[in-house]
């Protein structure tokens, strides 16, 4: 019985396109019909039918679009939501804001080992004071230009701070620690407490 209910729905929302969204709408919520569509990695679509901002933004993010999955977070009060702020705006390299949200969520939430360990790898990329003034321009003669026209082609390659930064924050990228399963699963509990 189920199985054909699943099915059903299934055929009917896999037939989107061919039906207009009044008809769908009578058969599934729009959470409904976004979660279909995030379980198949389609997050741009599932993201335009869920209207929980936790959701929402769990499918904007997961589609790369953390100016808006940041949007939708912050209609959120809780550690999940400030958590996942805090990964967006790190995306969006706002390091400094970045920090915030997760000691908002480590605020609201003591023991959160994710959002501990982001908060560190984020504040280690913000440049320190120091730092910025490297990158400045030294009031330096330019050096000499020499060709070497007898075929000794040795390439030299020297990183500024910028570069080295910009490195360490592509490494920290593969390193975050997202966790939307975590988030979505914590969500779901704090609602299965609030119905007993």
């Amino acid at each position: 019985m189920i199985s054909q209910v699943v099915a059903a729905f299934s055929l009917v929302l896999a037939s989107a396109a061919a039906y207009p969204a009044d008809l769908i709408d009578l058969f599934a919520t729009r959470d409904q019909q976004g979660r279909w569509y995030f379980e198949r990695g389609d997050y741009k679509t599932a993201a335009q039918r869920f209207t929980d901002p936790q959701w929402k933004g769990t499918a904007l993010y997961r589609a790369g679009d953390y100016a808006n999955a940041l949007a939708e977070f912050s209609k959120l009060d809780t550690a999940d939501g400030y958590f996942m702020q805090g990964n967006a705006q790190a995306r969006m390299h706002k390091y400094e804001a970045a920090v915030k949200s997760y000691d908002n969520a480590l605020q609201s939430r003591s023991e959160f080992p994710e959002a501990k360990n982001n908060r560190g790898l984020v504040a280690a990329l913000i440049p320190k004071p120091d730092e910025e003034s490297d990158e400045e321009a030294p009031d330096l003669p330019p050096d000499q230009v020499k060709f070497d026209e007898k075929g000794k082609r040795g390439k030299e390659k020297t990183m500024s701070a910028g570069m080295i930064r910009k490195q360490t924050a592509d490494l920290w990228m593969k390193n975050l620690q997202v966790s939307p399963a975590d988030f979505l699963r914590h969500k779901f509990e704090i609602e299965a407490e609030a119905t007993k």
